[in-house]
């Protein structure tokens, strides 16, 4: 059996009009998702010592994703705001951990050996040990977000197997441009995501496109991570890229069918204020 490591970010996203929380998080939501794909999926990240940590915790074992390296830190748990309003979503203001604060290391170096590949988000303040962490993995992922640019697409990319990049803006063309670019720096798959636009593959040379899948939309947090874990799951089963490519459009949307990335929502019972956004980008 296929064996993966989502290892690094996590957050509580609060749904400030429904008064409601959920765990997510790109690393998270990936051994989430990946789990449920029958695959033997790990989880390892740092929480704070509070509330959302705990719920984190908590949503972890009811989904039977393995956490033995989660830690615990004085930082708190990452959090962040949604909004929504007919049908869009966006982040008023969140905490992110900083690199100071995650408090990963690498004593794990033969834990991350055991994984077929390790995920990373590009939230999981990892970029400064991504060479180490090469060295102790077989494979790793990484997604981008839409947060790269030259200079770090050059320093983290040569590390990779799999790619992810966001790309909504822009034509077709220039996210065939993206997916090539970066194909060229190491990545034997890269996929750029394009929000309702659907998504472009460049796999071992050869481009591909996928548009989404028709469905009632309840909120598309998380779709992005579903289509990435399904993506992954079948690249390394060795499945042809357009069956891929199909089989993670329809898990996307039927992620998006759901309220939050996965689910376990609890009522949000202290909403931090919006202008608390502590460093970057909350998305």
């Amino acid at each position: 059996m296929l064996s993966l490591l989502g290892l690094g970010d996590n957050t509580i996203d609060i749904y400030v009009d429904r008064g409601v929380q959920y765990p997510g998080g790109n690393s998270l939501n990936f051994a989430v998702y990946a789990k449920r794909l029958g695959v033997d999926a790990h989880y390892m990240g740092c929480i704070g010592d509070d509330a959302f940590g705990a719920q984190i915790e908590d949503a972890l074992a009811v989904e039977n994703v393995p956490s033995p390296r989660l830690r615990r830190t004085a930082a708190q748990t990452s959090w962040s705001r949604v909004r929504h309003m007919e049908g869009d979503r966006w982040f008023d203001g969140c905490h992110l951990y900083t690199a100071e604060e995650y408090g990963i290391n690498l004593d794990d170096e033969a834990y991350l050996g055991q994984f077929d590949l390790v995920h990373i988000g590009v939230n999981s303040m990892l970029d400064d040990k991504i060479s180490e962490i090469a060295r102790a993995s077989k494979r790793l992922s990484y997604d981008f977000s839409d947060k790269y640019s030259e200079s770090s697409l050059g320093r983290i990319a040569p590390y990779l197997e799999v790619a992810f990049l966001s790309k909504a803006d822009g034509d077709l063309p220039a996210a065939h441009a993206l997916a090539g670019h970066v194909a060229k720096l190491g990545p034997s798959l890269v996929a750029v995501t394009r929000g309702s636009k659907g998504a472009v593959c460049l796999s071992h040379g050869k481009l591909f496109g996928q548009d989404v899948v028709a469905t009632e939309v309840v909120d598309t947090l998380g779709a992005g991570d579903a289509f990435s874990a399904v993506l992954t799951v079948e690249y390394l089963k060795g499945t042809d890229t357009r069956s891929s490519l199909e089989l993670a459009a329809e898990f996307a949307s039927e992620i998006c069918q759901v309220e939050a990335a996965f689910g376990h929502g609890r009522p949000a019972i202290s909403i931090p204020d919006a202008n608390r956004q502590k460093q970057g980008n909350c998305d």
